[in-house]
C-alpha cells in the first residue's frame, strides 16, 4: 500500500477525465480520528494522490459543483424511500441540478489512484473485452434504512474494510474512539473497544491510541490493527484484553488488514497482513506468533480458506497474487495473473472452490480452484479500484465496493452475469453480509450524509431471488 515513496511519485493517478483534474479519493479522517467534514456538501475534497505514509491528506482542491441542503435526516426508512426520498436523505429540489446530472459529474471527474499507471492504461482496452458485460438491473437486495448516528471513520484511502456484521444482531464499525457497534434492534450506537488512549481502563490497550486502518470480526471475537502495526484482541463477552502489543517494529508497519482462522484444537488465530511485506499467525490465547511469512512487497490482505486454514491468497502491492500453504513454512502453491495494479481485497467462496480479487486496476475477479491458469471470470466497476470483496455466507452472491459511490452484487447462479448496483454519494468504509447473506451493511463515511446503510435479500413470493 501507499509509503512515503509515493508522495514523490510512484503513485500516480489514471483517470479518463481532464488532465488539470487534481485526483482525488475522498474521505481519510482528520489527525484525532473524528470524522471529515462532508467531501460531498463541502466546497473542498481531499486529494488522494496526495496522501503520506501515515493516510493525512496534504492538498485539496475546490470541487466545480458542491452539493449542499438544508437538510439531512438522521434516518431513512424503507415507507420513507418508497415515498421519494433519498436514500440518503440529500434534498435534491433544493440544488440547482438532479441527482442524474450529480453523478455524471462524478463519473466524469473521479480519478483512480493507481500505482502503475501506464500498465494500467495500456491494458484499458482489453480489460474492457475481458469484462464481463453484465445486467445491471438485477433486484438482488432492497434498502431498509440508513442511520447516520453509525458513521464509519477511514484514515487511509486505500484500507476499506472497516464494517463487520454482528453474528446476533447488528453491525461494528471503524468509528470515532476506537472499535463501535450498532444494534439494529435497539438503535443503540457504542464503543465496544476504545482505541483513543484516553481512559485509565482495561478496555485501553498498553500500546496506547491506536489509528485503526484494519478489523475483523468472527463470532464474539473482535481485532483490530493500526498504523503503528497495533493488534489489539477481545472476546466480546469477556472483560479485558486477550491480546495488545505492536506485532512489528517497523517504521512501515501499518496492520492493512485482518482476518481470523479457527485451528484444529478450536483455538482462534488472528492472521495480520502487515505494510513491512509479512503475513502473521497470533494464537490469540497463548500471545504467541505461529508462522511468520515475509514476501518481496508489502501485504495488503490475506485471506484465510474456510476449509483448508492453512491454505491462504495473500495480495499485495504486485499485480500478482499468491496461494501460499502455511503447512509448509509459506510454499508458494499458485499464482494469480490477470490483475495489472496493486490488489488490495481477497475472499474466499464459503464452499472452497471460489476465489475473488480486488485491485486498483478498476476490476474484480473471480478464480475457480481448479482451473487456476486464468481467472473464471473479470467485472469491472465504475469510478475507480476495487478496494474490497465479499462473497455471501450462503455462497449465493459476491459483492464488491468501490473507494466511492459503488457497490456491487453479482449472483453466481447466473454466471456473475446478474448484477446489482448500490448506487449511493460517500466514501464506503466497508460492507459486509448478515444472517448467512440474508441482510448487507454498507458503511458510509461522510459528516452529513453518511452513516450505515441496511439492504435485505429480495426474492419473489415463490422463494426465489427476483430479477428486473
Amino acid at each position: 500500500m501507499l509509503t512515503d515513496s509515493a508522495v514523490s511519485g510512484s503513485g500516480t493517478v489514471f483517470s479518463s477525465a481532464a488532465e488539470e483534474m487534481t485526483p482525488r479519493e475522498t474521505g481519510a479522517s482528520s489527525p484525532d480520528g473524528r470524522a471529515p467534514s462532508s467531501s460531498l456538501g463541502e466546497p473542498t475534497v481531499r486529494t488522494e494522490a496526495a496522501a503520506g505514509r501515515d493516510g493525512e491528506i496534504a492538498g485539496l482542491r475546490r470541487l466545480p459543483i458542491t452539493l449542499t441542503t438544508p437538510h439531512s435526516p438522521d434516518e431513512t426508512d424503507y415507507d420513507s424511500f418508497q415515498s421519494g426520498r433519498d436514500i440518503q436523505g440529500i434534498d435534491w429540489d433544493s440544488t440547482p441540478y438532479t441527482r442524474d446530472e450529480y453523478r455524471a459529474h462524478r463519473l466524469s471527474t473521479y480519478q483512480n489512484y493507481c500505482n502503475l499507471p501506464e500498465k494500467v492504461a495500456a491494458a484499458a482496452a482489453r480489460l474492457k473485452d475481458e469484462c464481463l458485460a453484465t445486467r445491471r438491473g438485477a433486484r438482488l437486495y432492497s434498502f431498509t434504512w440508513r442511520r447516520r448516528v453509525a458513521n464509519p471513520t477511514i484514515v487511509h484511502f486505500q484500507l476499506r474494510n472497516l464494517v463487520w456484521a454482528s453474528a446476533e444482531d447488528g453491525v461494528y464499525y471503524a468509528g470515532e474512539h476506537g472499535i463501535r457497534h450498532y444494534s439494529a434492534e435497539t438503535g443503540e450506537d457504542s464503543v465496544v473497544l476504545d482505541l483513543s488512549g484516553r481512559l485509565l481502563s482495561c478496555q485501553v490497550p498498553r500500546v496506547g491510541r491506536v489509528q485503526i486502518s484494519s478489523m475483523c470480526v468472527q463470532g464474539r471475537m473482535l481485532a483490530a490493527g493500526g498504523f503503528g502495526g497495533e493488534l489489539v484482541v477481545r472476546h466480546l463477552d469477556r472483560p479485558g484484553l486477550l491480546f495488545s502489543d505492536r506485532v512489528s517494529r517497523s517504521d512501515n508497519a501499518i496492520t492493512n488488514a485482518l482476518e481470523m482462522r479457527e485451528k484444529a484444537s478450536g483455538a482462534m488465530s488472528v492472521v495480520a497482513s502487515n505494510n513491512d511485506t509479512s503475513v502473521r499467525v497470533l494464537d490469540v490465547e497463548t500471545g504467541k506468533i505461529d508462522h511468520r511469512i515475509s514476501f518481496p512487497w508489502a501485504v495488503n490482505y490475506a485471506a484465510v480458506h474456510p476449509l483448508n486454514p492453512s491454505l491462504l491468497c495473500v495480495v499485495g502491492d504486485h499485480p500478482v497474487g499468491l496461494l501460499v500453504d502455511l503447512a509448509s513454512g509459506g510454499r508458494t502453491v499458485s499464482e494469480l495473473h490477470g490483475h495489472i495494479d496493486y490488489s488490495f481485497a481477497a475472499s474466499w467462496h464459503p464452499g472452497g472452490h471460489l476465489l475473488a480479487t480486488g485491485n486498483q486496476d478498476g476490476t474484480a475477479r473471480a478464480w475457480d480452484l481448479r482451473y487456476l491458469g486464468t481467472s473464471a471470470a473479470c467485472m469491472r466497476g465504475q469510478l475507480g479500484a476495487i478496494r474490497s470483496v465479499r462473497f455471501s455466507p450462503c455462497g449465493s452472491f459476491l459483492a464488491a465496493s468501490e473507494p466511492a459511490d459503488f457497490v456491487h452484487i453479482w449472483d453466481l447462479a447466473s454466471g456473475l452475469q446478474h448484477e446489482q448496483e448500490i448506487d449511493v454519494f460517500g466514501e464506503v468504509a466497508g460492507m459486509s453480509f448478515s444472517g448467512g447473506g440474508e441482510g448487507l451493511y454498507v458503511g458510509l463515511s461522510d459528516a452529513v450524509f453518511g452513516g450505515m446503510l441496511h439492504f435485505q435479500r429480495q426474492r419473489d413470493p415463490r422463494g426465489v431471488d427476483n430479477f428486473l
